[in-house]
């Protein structure tokens, strides 16, 4: 098997294992709901994501709802996974009729059954894109996305005539195949994706990447001063930015109207990350003034803080305070720190940290600092390769694609829990 197979197979398993956590995660939540759904409603839902996706990509990615194209591709995916259950494991499943003649009262099923139907799907669905890429050569990387799109409504077509003509659909390899190959056909799509968001060096310096964000679809959310974006090159998975809206220098400059909404989306991201990541602690820092890799000159700054999720042990104060030898100075709560930089360092380069217990300030003489110095020193501390800290050269879109949708709907509730 060629490298460039092997690649798409890795993207393949990542995907894949990125809808199947969220199609269990929702089978927990509301049961097999999609039991209920007749075949042509089935795949209705599944025809109006495609649609949306071709109005996004007609519209140049305008949108409403906070959900872009990769969300709805996972979306058909799972939704294209039911209709081969129902299929494959007709005798395994409760009929959908039955169910609404017990008052709307749906039996427990075995989630570790639904899993190994599940398996056994994604396993047929990637034997058929190792023989599908062996005789086309992996042809569909010539293809345009749009394209793409447009295959999966073209399937989604056939099926629904199929249905129509036949009235009930039955376990027929035409349909059956159709739905095979719409979700390769979205595998294929969510590469694209990734592979066409390569960051461009040469372009890093000639705007601000922060108050001009290239990339909006790793937007979580945007309150009224700031917004929380996805961070390429994510060290560990979940890897989040704070971004205020105006250019400010670093977070010691912020105004002080707006500490109060920043505290709220710091508390807001902790219990966030702790619930969908499990992690012990949520740390947080800032190259203030110093060491950043992007800026509208060499020498120019858009305060943002790194918010990462942890679930090993790390003591990151420790090891730069031996890496530069130099002291800290320890304070109780960020409001501590931006009063005591107001007043006694502003305009200072500064290193800072929230470990989760108290917050810590390395000022330093030298503005000289690796670049992504807080990032190399966190992959050091975590015993991760050195080259994966550095987001240009490994942006890490399936990690960023994974996050995305396991965070989005937690996300999406910012109003309703603050």
């Amino acid at each position: 098997m060629s490298k460039t197979h092997t690649n798409t197979l890795k993207y393949f398993d990542t995907i894949l294992n990125v809808s199947k956590q969220i199609f269990l995660e929702k089978l927990r939540d509301y049961g097999p709901s999609w039991l209920i759904l007749r075949w042509d409603s089935l795949v209705d839902q599944v025809w109006i994501k495609a649609k949306r996706i071709r109005k996004l990509e007609e519209n140049d990615e305008d949108m409403l709802i906070p959900e872009g194209r990769e969300v709805e591709y996972i979306g058909i995916i799972n939704y294209s996974i039911v209709a081969l259950m129902r299929m494959g494991f007709k005798d395994k499943l409760p009929d959908g009729d039955k169910i609404l003649s017990y008052r709307f009262e749906i039996k427990e099923i075995d989630i570790n059954s639904i899993n190994q139907m599940y398996e056994y799907i994604i396993q047929r669905v990637r034997d058929l894109l190792i023989k599908k890429n062996h005789d086309y050569g992996e042809a569909w990387k010539e293809m345009k996305i749009t394209s793409i799109t447009d295959q999966i409504l073209v399937k989604l077509l056939r099926i629904k005539k199929t249905i129509e003509s036949n009235k009930e659909p039955k376990a027929s390899e035409g349909i059956d195949a159709q739905f095979c190959d719409i979700i390769n056909y979205c595998v294929f799509a969510l590469i694209k994706l990734f592979e066409s968001k390569a960051v461009q060096k040469e372009d890093l310096f000639e705007y601000c990447r922060f108050c001009f964000p290239p990339d909006k679809n790793r937007i979580l959310l945007r309150s009224k001063n700031f917004y929380i974006m996805l961070s390429l090159g994510p060290i560990v998975e979940g890897y989040l930015l704070i971004i205020p809206y105006k250019h400010f220098k670093c977070f010691g400059e912020i105004p002080k109207d707006i500490i109060n909404e920043f505290i709220l989306i710091k508390r807001f991201i902790i219990n966030n990350l702790k619930r969908v990541y499990n992690a012990k602690r949520v740390i947080f820092y800032e190259h203030g003034r110093v060491a950043t890799s992007i800026g509208l000159l060499p020498n120019d700054f858009h305060a943002h803080i790194h918010c990462i999720p942890l679930t090993t042990k790390c003591n990151l104060v420790e090891e730069i305070k031996k890496d530069l030898n130099i002291g800290y100075i320890a304070y109780k709560k960020f409001e501590d720190f931006w009063k005591d930089y107001d007043l006694h360092y502003k305009n200072r380069p500064y290193l800072y940290i929230d470990d989760g217990s108290r917050h810590y300030c390395f000022y330093v003489r030298d503005k000289a600092l690796r670049p992504q110095y807080f990032r190399y020193m966190l992959a050091k501390c975590l015993g991760i390769e050195e080259k994966y800290a550095n987001w240009m050269e490994y942006p890490q879109w399936e990690k960023i694609l994974k996050a995305k949708i396991l965070l989005q709907p937690h996300f999406l509730k910012w109003r309703d829990e603050i």
